[in-house]
């Protein structure tokens, strides 16, 4: 049975990700980021929808591993 820990498997992940971004930014495992996607003002609680940017958005969120990332030659 092969077994690999969860500190062997986080190095990997954070080797990767030195390897496949912007160097400067060591010890990353993840990513997460956010977006306003623009909609029309619902008819129910309008101002629940109303940002800060001054229009009507759901606010989305994305996390991401390095595991799961593409890989590129």
């Amino acid at each position: 049975m092969f077994v690999i820990s969860i500190e062997d498997e986080m190095r990997e992940i954070m080797q990767n990700f030195e390897a496949q971004t912007v160097p400067g930014f060591p010890r990353i495992i993840g990513v997460i980021d956010g977006t306003h996607i623009r909609i029309k003002a619902p008819l129910k609680q309008p101002n629940a929808y109303f940002n800060r940017k001054k229009f009507h958005s759901f606010n989305t969120q994305v996390s991401r591993i390095n595991s799961l990332l593409p890989k590129f030659n």
